[in-house]
């Protein structure tokens, strides 16, 4: 784009190219093109920044384009919520699973118009509600040409705008949807074995064109104009996004489990939850990878399996800041083994003042002695029970404990008991003779270095005696 100085007024002779949307061959995006020929436009009130307008009468002008070409692209991303993957169209995936539609954010780069004759052969543009004028500013990017006035060198630029269009989903019936967020993705379900196909709605919007200029005439530097030359109108678009479900591969593993997890800060424990049911209403437990490296780090309970559809929880504490991905399967009794869902969440650091010298100590390192991430210090779990707990005066019981995710345990008891170990024996340790109200406490030290306690009280049958 040229620019000519003249008294009075400004001529401009850009030569710009201007932007449409067309169904592209990439799946995960829609791109709208259009192109222009030769059209003039009139422009006036050309200010500086800070309002002032530059020294010269009738400052006003029109700007001619030739041969322009402009491009809009829309993004969109379909995950499979349960095992984080990112689909194709035509993808398919379990029906137990969730998939997320997403509008993807908008970003500078999908605003894309090609000019010629300047040093930017391709300007990009900016999302701005209403189409409104950017700032006034003589970016480089935005350059489009430059030309000689006789004095020096008058450059010219064009800051594009979009206003974001407003955006929808269309839902197929069979799919049940979460309510829509803030941009309109939704979290959907299916109902039944079959296909699918959700459909990505933009609808239409509106582009201008705002002439920005420096010239040696004027000592201020930039100058711009807030009214637009040139108006683009935006067709609504569509994207179409087949998909089709399948059957579990084993019919009888439990469904892939749903998965929440807490507000995470390092030092504290973090607690996820998680439920599943099993298709033969057999009992499950739930397998956690907490690093997500493929390997399962711990099991909801402990030990033994609950009813399908319990829910449960397992906690952790991270070290480390930062973003963190954790894993869960559903198994029953028998062995099957759900799929996969992964659960992600941003990690903060602890409140002023926080001491976190005890579990940073146990931070782990790579061969080069920098932080590993995704570390995760597991939180203790201590269980200690006396059976029975009510004896007769001289009778014994057995100390049932157990604890994980522990360095050492001790079990005393007021009578004089003493044991150590993680677990007791199988059945429980016997004790001494209870001849009076008895506690037992057990002590462990945690991975971190606290020492943490659990009690369990045995009572005597009290005697009674006739007068």
């Amino acid at each position: 784009m040229s620019a000519l100085m003249r008294r009075g007024s400004l001529i401009f002779l850009p030569v710009v190219f201007f932007l449409a949307l067309v169904a592209s061959a990439h799946a995960e995006s829609v791109v709208w093109n259009t192109s222009f020929g030769a059209t003039q436009s009139y422009f006036r009130d050309l200010r500086y920044p800070n309002g002032g307008r530059p020294g010269l009468a009738g400052h006003g002008g029109w700007v001619q384009f030739s041969g322009t070409q402009d491009q809009i692209t829309y993004r969109i991303q379909v995950t499979d919520v349960e095992t984080g993957e990112i689909l194709a169209p035509d993808a398919s995936v379990p029906i137990e699973d969730h998939v997320k539609l997403e509008f993807v954010p908008h970003v500078y780069s999908d605003i894309w118009f090609v000019t010629s004759g300047g040093p930017q052969d391709s300007p990009y543009g900016y999302w701005v509600p209403g189409a409104a004028p950017p700032p006034i500013t003589c970016t480089p990017a935005d350059q489009v040409g430059s030309s000689w006035d006789g004095v020096g060198p008058q450059n010219s630029f064009v800051a594009h705008s979009v206003n974001p269009p407003a955006k929808t989903l269309t839902i197929p019936s069979g799919m049940t949807c979460d309510a829509p967020d803030a941009d309109g993705s939704q979290v959907c379900s299916f109902n039944a074995q079959g296909s699918y196909t959700p459909v990505f709605n933009w609808a239409a919007t509106n582009g201008s064109f705002y002439l920005r200029m420096t010239s040696p005439r004027f000592a201020n530097g930039c100058m711009g104009s807030s009214n637009s030359y040139y108006n683009l109108a935006v067709p609504a678009q569509t994207m179409p996004f087949p998909l089709t479900t399948r059957a579990p591969l084993n019919p009888h593993a439990p469904l892939t489990p749903s998965v929440t997890a807490a507000a995470c800060t390092i030092g504290e424990p973090e607690t996820i939850t998680m439920k599943s049911t099993d298709p033969d209403n057999g009992q499950i437990r739930y397998g956690i990878d907490w690093d997500d490296d493929g390997s399962t780090d711990q099991y909801a309970p402990s030990s033994g399996y609950v009813s399908s559809g319990t829910t449960q929880t397992a906690s952790r504490i991270y070290a480390l800041v930062g973003a963190k991905k954790v894993r869960v399967m559903a198994q029953d009794k028998d062995g099957n083994v759900s799929s996969w869902a992964k659960v992600s969440f941003t990690c903060a650091k602890p409140a002023e003042g926080t001491d976190t010298s005890a579990f940073l100590d146990l931070t782990p390192t790579d061969a080069n002695g920098n932080p590993v991430d995704n570390f995760a210090v597991p939180v203790a779990n201590l269980d200690l029970r006396a059976i029975p707990s009510l004896v007769k005066q001289g009778d014994t019981t057995k100390v049932n404990w157990s604890a994980s995710n522990v360095k050492t345990c001790l079990v005393n008891g007021q009578n004089g008991d003493s044991w150590s170990g993680l677990l007791s024996l199988v059945g429980g340790n016997v004790s001494k003779p209870i001849t009076g109200a008895t506690t037992y406490t057990l002590s462990c030290i945690d991975l971190t270095g606290t020492s943490l306690t659990k009690q369990a009280t045995v009572n005597v049958i009290p005697t009674f005696q006739e007068k």
